[in-house]
C-alpha cells in the first residue's frame, strides 16, 4: 500500500523570501490585507490572505506565485499554508494586488500579471511606482489625494473587481 504524501511537501508553503522589501511596501501590504479582513470579516465565504503562495494547477508545484494579497469570493475563511486552486473547488482567486518596491522589474511584473490572468483571476491591483502594461483604467481608479495630518498626501482608491475603497 503506498502512502499518500501530505500536499505540504508536494506543495511547499514558502521560499524564505521576506514579505518585503522595505517598510513602506510592507506597510501598503498590510493595509491593504487589514482593509479586505474588515471589509469582508462577516462573509465566512471570502477569503483573503498575504503573501500566500498560490498553487493552481494539481501536480505542478513549477506553477506557483505568491500575490502581495488576494481575495477568493466563495471559499471559506481560515487558515492555509498555501492556497492549493485545485483542493479549493477549482476556485481562483478573484482579485490579487501587488505592491511594486524599488526592486521589481517590469519582465518580472509582467510575468506575474500573465500568470494570473492564465489561472483565472479577474482584476489585479498595483500600488506603487508603476502599473502593468495594458492595464485596464476601470481596474483602478484614483480619487482626489487628501493630506494626512503628517503633512502626507494619501491617495484613495477604489478596486471595482472587489468592491471596495481604501
Amino acid at each position: 500500500m503506498q502512502k499518500r504524501i501530505p500536499l505540504k511537501f508536494l506543495y511547499p508553503e514558502g521560499d524564505g523570501k521576506p514579505l518585503a522589501e522595505n517598510t513602506l511596501q510592507f506597510e501598503w501590504i498590510v493595509t491593504i490585507k487589514g482593509g479586505l479582513d474588515a471589509q469582508f470579516g462577516d462573509d465566512p465565504n471570502v477569503f483573503v490572505a498575504g503573501d500566500l503562495f498560490w498553487y493552481p494547477v494539481e501536480g505542478h508545484a513549477e506553477m506557483v506565485q505568491a500575490p502581495d494579497v488576494l481575495v477568493v469570493f466563495g471559499r471559506p475563511k481560515g487558515h492555509r499554508g498555501s492556497y492549493t486552486q485545485f483542493v479549493q473547488a477549482g476556485v481562483a482567486p478573484q482579485v490579487v494586488w501587488e505592491v511594486m518596491s524599488p526592486g521589481n522589474r517590469v519582465a518580472e511584473m509582467q510575468k506575474k500579471f500573465q500568470f494570473y490572468e492564465r489561472h483565472g483571476d479577474r482584476g489585479r491591483e498595483v500600488a506603487g511606482r508603476t502599473s502593468r502594461p495594458g492595464r485596464r483604467a476601470s481596474d483602478l481608479i484614483a480619487i482626489p489625494t487628501k493630506r494626512t495630518a503628517a503633512g502626507r498626501e494619501r491617495g484613495i482608491y477604489r478596486s471595482r473587481p472587489a468592491a471596495i475603497r481604501w
